[in-house]
């Protein structure tokens, strides 16, 4: 029986792949440089290669690269960029058809607590969820399930009383490495990755409805 439903947030509640991958397409740009989409496919889902892209555009640039300078930039223009974004499809449907069915939320991301929390406050998204979980409550980045074991404790669910909703390979992993049962949604640069461990995999939360999505995957 599905008690909690627990959600992974870039790329699955907001699309902030695309905003962030903007920051390094102007990055490698100002360097003349062609941006290596298939590096940042690496990244998704994922804190365990953050300094690939710097590594490389160094590399290519055979510059000492100023990231004390640079990367705050970055950073500050990703959130630039993120701001303008809103919830990706079918994300408010299924919370809405959450609350009505009395069902507990909880988000479950690599990603760091100020910028989850930023944008689910700027979202009027953050009474929803009982539990916002991020880097900072697990030892280690997705596909290490640290991050969803500390939202199965906050909510107070068992692993086979909550589904998990990913749109990175990783974050399945991680997911199905906790012991839940998780929802593939491909994002904007996942699309190619390895779904195969997923429960099941939608091509966005609009074209399914939330009610015959629990009950194929064990009711609610």
């Amino acid at each position: 029986m599905i008690r909690a439903l627990i959600f992974d947030f870039d790329g699955l509640i907001i699309d902030s792949e695309t905003a962030i991958s903007a920051t390094w397409i102007e990055l490698y740009a100002r360097y003349g440089l062609p941006f290596p989409e298939h590096l940042f496919r690496r990244m998704v889902g994922t804190r365990e290669f953050d300094g690939l892209l710097w590594s490389d555009l160094a590399e290519k640039t055979g510059l000492a690269l100023d990231l004390a300078t640079l990367e705050p930039a970055r950073r500050a223009r990703g959130v630039e960029l993120a701001n303008r974004l809103q919830p990706l499809p079918g994300v408010i449907t299924h919370l809405d058809a959450a609350a009505d069915a009395g069902l507990s939320l909880a988000v479950a991301s690599s990603s760091s607590s100020w910028w989850v929390s930023a944008h689910l406050e700027r979202l009027g998204l953050a009474e929803r969820f009982s539990a916002v979980c991020t880097r900072e409550l697990a030892g280690r980045s997705k596909p290490d399930p640290g991050v969803y074991l500390a939202a199965l404790e906050l909510l107070g669910v068992a692993a086979d009383e909550a589904l998990a909703f990913e749109d990175s390979q990783a974050g399945i992993a991680a997911a199905k490495a906790a012991g839940l049962r998780a929802v593939a949604v491909p994002g904007s640069f996942s699309e190619q990755m390895d779904f195969s461990a997923a429960d099941a995999v939608v091509a966005s939360l609009a074209e399914v409805e939330p009610a015959v999505l629990w009950a194929r995957l064990g009711g609610a």
